[in-house]
Parts: structure tokens; C-alpha cells; sequence
């Protein structure tokens, strides 16, 4: 079974991408116990370059859409000269015309050229449109991996109901989609499973004599990550134990440059230049957090999942994680680890001077997460249930796949902009 597995984010580094690589990686690994007719061929579609190109490349084709970033957000289809007229009509409107059908007839050729069983849009819906519509094209089912909490916009809404299966990666997410009404055909949660194998290998790294204590924080530099926060409980934490550091491993897109340029400002307003280290996306993150004596998780929205929160737990590190979304479906309080509410650095630096302050405390936690890791998100079991979801699609759909034609008329039948839904609509107030 060939299985196009396609990736959109912006980055060299993200949490979407990591899961991506392992669970690719696992069902490589796991084909030689399995019949011939069980076994997983992966390759992938990048819209953008990413670190782990190479690791992807060990194990399948890589098709790579656009080889640097300098078009990011830029539509594909229409020429520079049009860039300035294009920006002035409605951002669905733009996104339609100028990414969505001309990156779903790239991805419908390559379907065919490669013989694609069945299709795994990574990251969300809100950004696969023209993954969805390729799969359709070329007539194979097709799955999307929802890893965000967001507002699902009426653009994307069709292509939901169009997805043969859409997975949430935690129940925060999934409930995210039904309040909304999304309608889909089949949802269903899968956490993300975590290669205990591999990090085991960083466990137990010891403190070294006399050096400072370090505190690490791991993820893109945007505001709902909360950097700000952990620069703010720095603050507190120097003040109360000078002897401490605190590293963040992570770059910003684009859109937050500002918002990275402030933490630095505020780093220096507070003479932490020293204390605080921007270590910008690190490659072999494992190493860096193993380095670490504490993570911290600081966002201040609601967490889809928070992988990097699983990953300081399984290698065994005491960690203090932000309440909200799928947070307390991963953690306990007092257990495995220390949760704090969203944007409170008092809480959050009274966490960390606690760990600091009761080693014994902070290894215990350590052991609980780990065996909280070891238990239920092991990354074998959710490969092989993700295999199952494959192959079940591939069995199923072809008897009842639509033709493009009825998906198209189902797109414009679930439109906003439908005559018919806005005919239902009045017939409803009445």
C-alpha cells in the first residue's frame, strides 16, 4: 500500500513534522513481520523545505513543491505582476483561485505518477483544501490529520464533509470540531504516539556538579506559545535563585517576527541577557532537552495536544505544564507533573523554584511521566492502528467512491453562498 503523505507548515521544526517522520518511520520498521499485503510504502509532498528532509528522504520519494520560502503565502498560480490586484479581493477568494486548484492538479499528477493508495494530509484541514481536492481528482481516499484548535472557516468546511476520514490527535480537538458543527464522515482521535525506544537512549543524563540549573522551553516563538510568559517567571525565578539559566530552542515564522524581536527587547530591558539563550531550531532536540533539568510548557491558548509535552515526560524529565485544551488528557497535577493556569508566571516561577528547591519531588514526577508515557501513547500501537485505518479505507472505498462530479456538486450544495442552503435557511426562520 503506497501512502502520499502531505505536509504544508511553515518551519524547519514543528511538532506536526516530528510525528509525521516517527509514525512514517514506525510502519517502515514494522513491514517485515507483516504479510506483503500489510506493508506501508511511504512518500511525501512538502510544500516547503524542512530539517528533517533527509531523514524522509531514507525512507521514501519526496516530492518538494517549492524549494525555499521566499513565496510563503504567495499564491502559485498567478504571476508576480498580479501579486498587488490579487491582495485586494477576499482572502477566500484569493486562497481559491490562487493555491487551492492549482496545488490540487500538482498533487492529483503526482498521485498517479506514483500510484498512490491512499492519501495522509498532515497538520489540519484549514490548510489541506488542495490536498483533499487532489485525492478527489485523482479518485483515492483520503485522510486528514487535524492538530490544531481553531476557527474552521466556511471555505474549508466542504472539504471537511469531503475528507473520508479526518483524525483528531486528542479529544480537545475533536470537540473543537463537532461545537463547531464541522460535518465530516467519520472522525476519530488518535493520539500522537511517542518513540519511547529512541528517547530512552537520552534518559538519565546526570546534573553536572556545580553547574547552573537549566531550564528549557521547546517550540515556535509565537505569543500563544508563551515565551513572554517564561521570560517573565525568569525574572522572578533569578531573583529568588541566581544560579539558573533558561534555554529556548525554536524559531518564529514570518507573521511573528515582532512578536520575537519584543521577548528579546524585554530579555535585555531585565539585564537577563545571560540568563535567558535564544537557541533558534535545533536539530537534534532530544540531545537539547535531555540537556535540560526542567521543561517548562508556557501557551496560553488551548493546546491541541502539546507534544513537547509528551517528550519531557517520556525522557523522564519533571516538567511544568499550562492547563487547557488537551493538556490534562496527557498529565495529572501533582502526579506526573506540576500545572499551572494559562499566563500566570507567579505560578509558573512558584513551580519552578518548587522543582528546583525538592529534588526528590522533581524525580518523582519524573518516573510517574515516563511510565504515564510507557503506557499510553506508545508509538508501535498507534502505528499499527493507523495502519488499520489505511487499510480499511483502501478496502472500503473504492465500491462507494463518489465521482469528481458529485463532489464538486456537494461543494457548492454545503457553500454558504448556495441557493439551496440559503433557501433551507429561510424555510427554517419561518
Amino acid at each position: 500500500m503506497r501512502v502520499l503523505y502531505v505536509e504544508n507548515s511553515y518551519g524547519e521544526m514543528g511538532g506536526s513534522l516530528v510525528s509525521l517522520l516517527q509514525l512514517s518511520q514506525e510502519l517502515v520498521k514494522q513491514n517485515p513481520i507483516l504479510p506483503r499485503d500489510k506493508h506501508i510504502e511511504p512518500c511525501f509532498y512538502f510544500l516547503y523545505p524542512n530539517l528533517l528532509i533527509d531523514e524522509f528522504r531514507a525512507i521514501g520519494e519526496v516530492v518538494l513543491e517549492r524549494k525555499d520560502y521566499s513565496a510563503y503565502g504567495t499564491p502559485v498560480a498567478v504571476p508576480p505582476a498580479l501579486h498587488p490586484l490579487l491582495a485586494r479581493i477576499p482572502e477566500s477568494a484569493r486562497k481559491g483561485l490562487g493555491e487551492i486548484l492549482p496545488l490540487a492538479l500538482h498533487v492529483a499528477a503526482q498521485i498517479r505518477r506514483m500510484k498512490v493508495d491512499v492519501v495522509h494530509a498532515n497538520c489540519r484541514l484549514g490548510s489541506n483544501e488542495y490536498a483533499i481536492l487532489g485525492a478527489l481528482l485523482a479518485r483515492v481516499p483520503v485522510i486528514v490529520h487535524e492538530r490544531l484548535l481553531y476557527r474552521v472557516s466556511p471555505l474549508t468546511r466542504p472539504f471537511a464533509a469531503a475528507a473520508d476520514l479526518v483524525i483528531a490527535i486528542s479529544q480537545a480537538v475533536a470537540d473543537n470540531l463537532t461545537s463547531q458543527r464541522v460535518r465530516t464522515r467519520r472522525l476519530e482521535v488518535v493520539h500522537n504516539g511517542i518513540n519511547t525506544g529512541e528517547l530512552a537512549r537520552f534518559r538519565g543524563r546526570a546534573r553536572v556538579e556545580g553547574a547552573p540549573l537549566r531550564i528549557g522551553m521547546v517550540g515556535r516563538i509565537t505569543r500563544w506559545k508563551g515565551q513572554h510568559v517564561l521570560v517573565d517567571a525568569a525574572r522572578r525565578v533569578v531573583e529568588a535563585m541566581p544560579d539558573v539559566e533558561f534555554h529556548l530552542a525554536g524559531d518564529s515564522p514570518p507573521a511573528d517576527g515582532a512578536y520575537f524581536e519584543s521577548l528579546r527587547e524585554s530579555v535585555k530591558d531585565l539585564g537577563l541577557e545571560e540568563k535567558v539563550i535564544f537557541h533558534g531550531n535545533v536539530k537534534e532536540i532530544y540531545d537539547f532537552m535531555a540537556g535540560m533539568d526542567v521543561l517548562a510548557h508556557c501557551s496560553v491558548e488551548p493546546e491541541p495536544l502539546g507534544r513537547v509535552i509528551l517528550e519531557a515526560m517520556a525522557l523522564g524529565k519533571p516538567t511544568v505544564a499550562t492547563r487547557g485544551g488537551a493538556v490534562e488528557e496527557i498529565c495529572t497535577d501533582g502526579h506526573d507533573a506540576l500545572m499551572v493556569d494559562p499566563g500566570r508566571s507567579d505560578q509558573l516561577s512558584d513551580a519552578l523554584l518548587r522543582l528546583a528547591r525538592e529534588p526528590r519531588v522533581a524525580e518523582r514526577l519524573g518516573a510517574e511521566a515516563t511510565r504515564t508515557i510507557e503506557t499510553r501513547f506508545s508509538l508501535p500501537v498507534v502505528a499499527a492502528r493507523m495502519r488499520g485505518l489505511y487499510d480499511g479505507l483502501r478496502t472500503e472505498q473504492p465500491a462507494r467512491r463518489r465521482p469528481v462530479i458529485e463532489a464538486i456538486t456537494d461543494f457548492f450544495a454545503s457553500s454558504p453562498f448556495s441557493v439551496s442552503r440559503r433557501k433551507g435557511k429561510e424555510r427554517a426562520r419561518l
